[in-house]
Formats: structure tokens, sequence, C-alpha cells
């Protein structure tokens, strides 16, 4: 499958807008993966903990971690202390149920092709992605650069995704588990209320965070939004984990590493449509006023409004090529 091109390919100081990638998977020890990695890129590895390397390839760096907190040492723990060697046995017996992660430095566009052979390399290898278990709760996150950071450039696009995120999810068809555990929260519809009400931009950290203290949505904005006011996401956040960055941190995706075909084009794809939806205002504005006629029906449901908003997308020509098709997986 072809990966898009975004809609505007550059930021707003002329230089190629990246994109990190983060995948999520089981079925392999860390330091399998790192070699995979390593074989895919070209690269060295260094081991940073028992279950975390670093595999260096030129000015690049891909992080590859067992996912839990538990099998890590804190930062400049001694190696003989109780506390490392436990951390050492937690990630030896769970280095093949829990998740691995492989963290991208961001990339050009142009070299998100290339991923489908890694992807390909630890599927054969015996890696398992979202729906290989119930268990799995597996995903893969999109760092995609904002062209500006400011309000009014980041405005438009959270309003378009609030907006078409029910729709999204429809063609999507996220795993039940991933669900389940909350990773992925969708938008509340006070949220969705405020974005039919007009432009995001003005109060855009508070109101955000109002509705939104959590990391756990579908488009965590707090990487972002922290740029603009580090102070009042810190404190909404009461001290999660956060690393600020001129990315949309896009969680949405499955990471269904282990179907065979799957890659990450369709889902870079989706976003791509994203942005065109947004930087269509004719269409955004169209979807504003069907949201506040959903709302005002007696009876009405979110499953409705996926039906809605599709309605809208496709009168401004922006439906999603096989949606019926890719719905009903």
């Amino acid at each position: 499958m072809e990966y898009q091109r975004l809609p505007q390919p550059e930021t707003v100081e002329g230089a190629t807008r990246r994109v990190g990638v983060e995948l999520e998977f089981a079925g392999l020890p860390a330091d399998v993966v790192a070699k995979a990695v390593a074989d895919w890129c070209g690269g060295r590895i260094e081991q940073t903990a028992p279950h975390a390397h670093r595999v260096v390839a030129g000015d690049d760096a891909y992080e590859v971690y067992l996912d839990m907190a538990l099998a890590h040492p804190k930062a400049g723990a001694e190696p003989e202390r109780i506390e490392t060697k436990l951390s050492q046995v937690v990630g030896d017996a769970a280095s093949i149920a829990v998740p691995v992660e492989i963290v991208t430095p961001p990339l050009a566009p142009a070299a998100l092709p290339r991923l489908d052979r890694l992807v390909a390399m630890l599927r054969a290898a015996g890696a398992g992605g979202t729906r290989d278990s119930v268990l799995y709760a597996h995903g893969m996150h999109l760092n995609v650069e904002a062209v500006e950071v400011g309000a009014a450039a980041i405005a438009p696009v959270l309003r378009a995704f609030v907006l078409v995120e029910d729709w999204l999810r429809q063609i999507m068809q996220i795993d039940l588990t991933r669900r389940t555990f909350a990773f992925v929260d969708g938008f509340p519809i006070g949220y969705i209320d405020r974005a039919a009400a007009g432009d995001l931009a003005d109060g855009l950290v508070a109101d955000y965070l109002a509705e939104n203290p959590t990391r756990n949505r579908s488009l965590d904005m707090t990487p972002l939004l922290a740029l603009l006011d580090r102070e009042a996401v810190e404190r909404a956040l009461d001290g999660a984990k956060l690393k600020p960055r001129p990315t949309y941190h896009y969680r949405l995706p499955d990471c269904d590493l282990g179907r065979p075909g799957w890659t990450p084009a369709r889902d870079w794809n989706l976003w791509v449509h994203l942005e065109r939806i947004a930087a269509d205002a004719e269409a955004v504005s169209a979807l504003a006023e069907g949201w506040k006629a959903h709302r005002a029906k007696i009876l009405s449901s979110r499953a409705d409004w996926r039906a809605e908003a599709g309605a809208v997308l496709a009168a401004h020509g922006l439906s999603w090529p096989g949606a019926v098709a890719e719905a009903a997986r």
C-alpha cells in the first residue's frame, strides 16, 4: 500500500515535517527485537538496561524496550541492589507476555515505506500484534510534527479530529481489548459540543485540560499543548510522565503486526485524510452544524453520529475509499 503525502508537507519554517512511530507487540524478547532492528537499519546495539536497548544508525537512534515499568531499574540504581535485581527478574519473567515497544526517531514521511520490511521481519520471527490474543492491547502511535506550534495552527486539526473521531473508529474497528482498557478513550461529548460551537483556538489549553485531564485520549494533545503552557498541562496531569514535543500524539491505531499483509500505511493514510478534512473549512463547518442537529434530537447516539458524519464528508468529497468494506471487517 502506498504511503500518501501530507497536504502540508513542510513546517512554517520550511523544513520537512517528520513523524515518529511507536510499535507495540508481543512474542519476542527485547534483545531479539533489538537484533532485528539492527539488522534492518544497519545499526549497532547499545544495552541501556536489562530489557532496554538503543540501536544507533548514523544520526538516528531507535529505542527498544519491554513496555513495563517494573522491568526497568530506576535511573542511577546500583547493579547489586535488591530493587535492581528484582527489576531484572520481573523483566525476564515477563519478556514474552509483556509487549515490547520500538520507538523510531523522527522520520521523513518518505522513509515510512521502509518500516514495511521491519514489520515483515518481526512477523516472520514470531511477533504477535493486537489481534493475536484477547489479552493483547497493543497500539501503534504516530507522533506527527505540527506545521506550526501555535493555537491558531493547532486548533483546526484538533477540531476536525474531535468531530470525526466516531467515524474514524467505525472505519478502523479498534480492538475490543484496547477499548476496554481505556488506552484510547474517545473525546467526551462535552468537548465535542465545544468543538462544534466554534474555533477551539481561544482558550485552547484551558478548555482542553478541563475536559481531558489525561493522556488516555485517541489523540493525546498534551505533549504539544505543553509547549504552549507546560505548567498548566503538568498540573492537570498530576505528575504523569510527559515529554513536550511539537507533535500530535495519535494513539488510536491498533498494531496488528501479526496479521499477514498489515503495514502502518493505512493508518498513516487515515491521518493524512484527517488533515485534508481539517483543511476544508466548509466541510468542518458542516460537521459542526451536523453535530448540533444530532444533539438536538430527542433520541440520538454516537453510533448514529458515525453515519451522519460520514454523510457530511461524502457530500464534500471526503469519503474514505472502502470505508463500508473496512467497517465490516
